[in-house]
């Protein structure tokens, strides 16, 4: 469809609400060079069950899928909270994108969902901008070195 729609080619990949399978990340993996997301992997506990994890890290890595995954670090505006996370704003994520600062290559991925306010979409890119970050096009990051996880 995007080529159809005037040859755009898609090279990344964002799973939505970053549920998925180990099958379909290693799908992912192989269609796309990068994924904007936090890791999640799966795990059989004691009991037999499926369990899964949330990677949280402060700056690119290679996953065990051989994909490139752009972190979101810093989280999304989330007013009442969502799916047993806190609520959280603006100045929620300003902060935590201060506190990455620490990290070497340190990295302030987030999400803004289009049904938000602009001002607090300004307002988050603003605060971001001042603790010394600068946006770039995901594609402007492959060519860094990235650790493996």
């Amino acid at each position: 469809l995007l080529k159809a729609a005037g040859n755009w080619q898609p090279t990344g990949w964002v799973t939505p609400h970053y549920l998925a399978s180990p099958v379909n990340f290693q799908a992912f993996s192989s269609q796309f060079g990068y994924s904007l997301c936090r890791g999640l992997y799966f795990s059989t506990d004691q009991n037999g069950s499926l369990r899964y994890l949330q990677q949280k890290i402060p700056y690119p890595v290679i996953d065990v899928f051989g994909m490139k995954r752009l972190p979101e670090t810093i989280g999304y505006v989330a007013i009442t909270g969502f799916a047993q996370q806190p609520p959280s704003d603006v100045a929620d994520l300003v902060l935590r994108a201060g506190a990455h600062k620490v990290v070497r290559d340190g990295w302030a991925g987030m999400y803004f969902h289009w049904f938000r306010e602009p001002a607090r979409l300004r307002d988050l890119l603003r605060g971001v901008k001042g603790h010394g970050f600068k946006f770039v096009m995901p594609s402007a990051t492959m060519d860094h070195r990235v650790a493996t996880s």
